[in-house]
């Protein structure tokens, strides 16, 4: 019988969650006299415009924008972070980047630190990494605020499919999220990988495809500028 009930329950909060979601995500920003606020599909105004900036909706929350103060608002139009913050990022899988007092951490949904902030820059994770930057050098933290990969890079781009382009010493290579180099090859530049996975390098003066193995797809043949 408890076990109905608990079944019950999760159901019911899974199906609150999914109405506030969508919600969220039928919500638009629109701009009047300047300022932000968010229409539904139907262009029923549920913000007021009030933000001078506003984002689109992102895991249930919009990033807002007062003077130089950000914070997060959710679908009902509550502020659910305050406006206290010099920079944010969206959330993704559950933290958003957010700059205090000149540092970077990561916040959760409720406006709590999961890396209080230390580092000089910080970014969204993708796939379950984000990149960060302190002293001049880059590495990765996962969604719960560990540094995975140590912070030893000269430069680094964001994790796709599984890599990341990281700079050592004059080259690039593509590490995995294990933090162990995927190709022999070293490249003078590397970005990370598309949708359709692959990838653009650079060798020499010359740009490239690449797949997710490393092999070379093409050449890109860069315009000239008349």
């Amino acid at each position: 019988m408890n076990t109905i009930k608990l079944a019950l329950c999760c159901a019911i909060i899974l199906i609150l969650f999914s109405i506030n979601n969508l919600q969220a995500q039928s919500l638009h920003r629109f701009y009047e006299g300047g300022k932000a606020g968010y229409k539904d599909k139907n262009e029923v105004t549920i913000i007021d415009a009030q933000y001078d900036q506003g984002s689109k909706f992102h895991e249930g929350m919009a990033i807002v924008v007062i003077k130089k103060n950000r914070g997060f608002i959710n679908s009902n139009g509550e502020v659910a972070i305050p406006l206290m913050y010099e920079d944010v990022s969206q959330f993704s899988n559950g933290i958003a980047a957010a700059k205090l007092n000149g540092k970077y951490g990561y916040i959760n949904q409720k406006g709590h630190w999961v890396v209080k902030p230390k580092y000089d820059e910080a970014y969204p994770v993708y796939n379950q990494r984000a990149r960060v930057k302190v002293d001049g050098l880059y590495g990765f933290i996962n969604p719960k605020g560990l540094e995975t990969i140590q912070i030893t890079y000269k430069n680094a781009r964001d994790f796709a499919h599984g890599l990341a382009p990281v700079k050592i010493d004059s080259y690039w290579h593509y590490i995995n999220a294990k933090n162990k180099k995927v190709f022999t090859a070293q490249y003078d530049d590397a970005y990370s990988f598309t949708d359709i996975k692959n990838a653009m390098v650079k060798i020499k003066n010359d740009f490239y495809r690449i797949d997710l193995e490393g092999k070379i797809i093409e050449k890109i043949e860069l315009k000239k500028e008349d």
